[in-house]
């Protein structure tokens, strides 16, 4: 029998998916240098709907017309090789599929080159990580309308739902998929730092130990906050080493980045976007690999953290968390919207928001309002508008201020929970002194000026 689908790439995202779409009732061969993780995968198979390839041409020759062809390997050059391979075995109408974290300008240029020789390409977002590839990702699927109606019923059987809903969709044309993947990865890191920050105001300000922590993100989680990273956070505070000690006690505060945190921060800054939270929470990344002068300078600079004293603290830190992660959202759809019109996408915002309702790294009770917010008002281009993020701001405002300004007073660093307020200070305001920045620019560059 001919295969649904060819998959190239036997890692932990590509296996686990291979496993999901054959428990789908869909066959699909793949192929990968390691032959033994393509093994691996065909033993844990219960459904024989895996098989092994044992070339390209064997894996192309294995499949039903049109092709569909998804790519789980690194992103960059390999994915350029591949498709050269491919390219010469493949017939028009065929679909190449990336599902990795590609770079959505390189998709553009991958989608309008094979176009050109009439084969799809299709930038296919993943969220979920390795878990969520085998249970039921997040898909955010960029590419032609033509290959989405060949694609959808395989893709949508294999994705998680929202309140019923398929979690996959088709977003936009060329690169839109990996964008919006991108800016959810943007908005990802804001949230993971925002959540550090306050983690660590809690065990070094207030002195709690993480099972006290564990404990209250637990309870957050039955909340507002109800969320995937809330609930992993909780988890992770709750893990022990064999002799009894802190599990994260043990890891290095030194955080790795793959690009696409980075890339949401440098499309803030192409589209004239103010995505403070997100670039905060890069560049604190990169602070924290300075692990070896970190040490050295604290030794030499002393600057210690102190103890926090708040009334009502714990309820505080919640409500300052919540509305520094409603920000992070609030950031990441102002980018969205405004990659649509550079790049003339017609994003869906409703949809984005239901296909990050489940599956994805981001998920959260939030998402339901913000749905609830894009449905009521399909033109709604700022959540700063929306009703429920107006009540939020308002009433959570306080308590952000309150933390921010105990956290830097202990001499505790806070960089995304200060964005987040700096950003309520400067974007809900009518006026800034940016009037003096204009007239200092127009004093020694002679530049046109605007005036009341």
């Amino acid at each position: 029998m001919k295969s649904d689908i060819g998959l190239i790439g036997a890692g932990a995202i590509g296996g686990n998916l291979a496993l999901n779409i054959a428990d789908n009732n869909h066959r699909v061969v793949v192929l990968d240098l390691d032959k033994a993780k393509v093994q691996n995968i065909v033993d844990d198979d219960i459904t024989d709907n895996i098989t092994m390839a044992k070339s390209l041409q064997d894996l192309v020759s294995s499949l039903k017309s049109p092709k569909i062809i998804i790519l789980s390997v690194k992103a960059g050059p390999l994915i350029d090789s591949i498709i050269q391979d491919l390219y010469p075995l493949l017939d028009e109408r065929d679909i190449i599929v990336d599902g990795g974290n590609s770079n959505f300008k390189e998709t553009i240029k991958r989608n309008r080159h094979l176009k050109d020789k009439n084969i799809e390409f299709v930038g296919m977002g993943i969220s979920g990580g390795s878990s969520g590839a085998r249970n039921g990702p997040s898909l955010m699927i960029g590419g032609s309308e033509d290959a989405w109606a060949i694609l959808s019923p395989i893709l949508r059987s294999i994705a998680a739902n929202y309140d019923g809903i398929s979690c996959c969709d088709h977003v936009g044309s060329d690169g839109a998929g990996h964008f919006v993947k991108t800016i959810h990865n943007g908005i990802e890191y804001g949230i993971m730092q925002l959540i550090s920050e306050v983690y660590q105001l809690m065990r070094d300000g207030l002195d709690l130990t993480n099972l006290d922590i564990a404990n209250i993100f637990d309870e957050w989680n039955k909340g507002e906050l109800q969320s995937y990273l809330i609930e992993i956070t909780a988890n992770i505070l709750r893990i022990e080493n064999e002799n009894g000690t802190s599990f994260i006690d043990t890891i290095l505060d030194k955080a790795a980045q793959k690009g696409t945190g980075r890339w949401s921060a440098e499309l803030a800054l192409e589209l004239g976007v103010p995505a403070t939270i997100i670039s905060s929470s890069v560049f604190q990344r990169i602070i924290s690999s300075f692990k070896e002068d970190r040490v050295a300078l604290g030794d030499l600079y002393k600057i210690k953290g102190e103890n926090i004293v708040l009334e009502n603290g714990i309820h505080t830190i919640y409500d300052a968390l919540h509305l520094g992660i409603i920000l992070s959202y609030v950031q990441g759809f102002l980018i969205l919207y405004h990659g649509s019109i550079e790049y003339n996408w017609e994003l869906n915002y409703s949809s984005i928001a239901k296909i990050w309702g489940d599956g994805c790294i981001i998920r959260a009770k939030l998402l339901k309002d913000l749905v609830r917010e894009f449905e009521s008002d399909p033109m709604l281009s700022n959540l700063l508008y929306a009703s429920y993020l107006i009540r939020q701001i308002k009433s959570k405002y306080s308590a952000l201020k309150i933390i921010t300004s105990s956290a830097i007073s202990a001499n505790y660093a806070v960089p995304s929970l200060s964005s987040a307020i700096n950003f309520i200070n400067s974007y809900l305001r009518g006026n800034l002194p940016t009037n003096l920045v204009q007239a200092q620019r127009n004093f020694f560059g002679n530049h046109k000026l605007e005036f009341i």
